[in-house]
């Protein structure tokens, strides 16, 4: 018993705060760090800092959109809006589009939040893991941070 409670003090007054003040020593933080860093030297991410943000503040997941390629025929449906059929074709062209990036993602990696009705792309909840996946993905055209937009006039004063 005595041997046991020994240990244990050894365990938590020497042990444990090397890696609480010497992050540095954990080697998943440095595994992470330097994903990070991998990461965020990808063209498909736009403003990857504020992509990170989350990540850097100890968060596990963080929004994103994400927008997908858009097939040679689904381009030149989008002159022509106004007509329904054309809306409904191209609504399936999303959708069909959408599923193939999605099947191809790990559910627990990658939440869909929105999949969105006329835009090649949708909005997610993804993990690290998961946005390496985003970013691998060859029919993925570009990552951004999902964030709450407002609406300014031309001259940017507020509505």
């Amino acid at each position: 018993m005595i041997k046991r409670t020994i240990h244990l003090t050894i365990t938590l007054f020497f042990i444990i705060p090397l890696f609480v003040f010497f992050p540095s020593i954990s080697p998943s933080q440095d595994a992470t760090d330097e994903i990070i860093d991998i990461l965020r030297k990808s063209p498909k991410l736009d403003d990857a800092d504020l992509i990170f943000k989350d990540f850097f503040k100890g968060k596990a997941t963080t929004r994103v959109m994400v927008a997908i390629r858009k097939p040679a025929r689904a381009r030149s449906m989008q002159k022509n809006l106004r007509n329904m059929e054309v809306r409904k074709q191209l609504e399936q062209a999303a959708r069909t589009a959408q599923k193939n990036v999605i099947n191809t993602l790990d559910q627990k990696e990658v939440r869909i939040s929105n999949p969105y009705n006329y835009i090649f792309g949708f909005a997610a909840e993804v993990t690290l893991q998961g946005l390496r996946d985003l970013i691998d993905n060859p029919d993925v055209m570009f990552i951004e941070r999902d964030k709450i937009v407002y609406a300014h006039l031309a001259q940017g004063v507020s509505l």
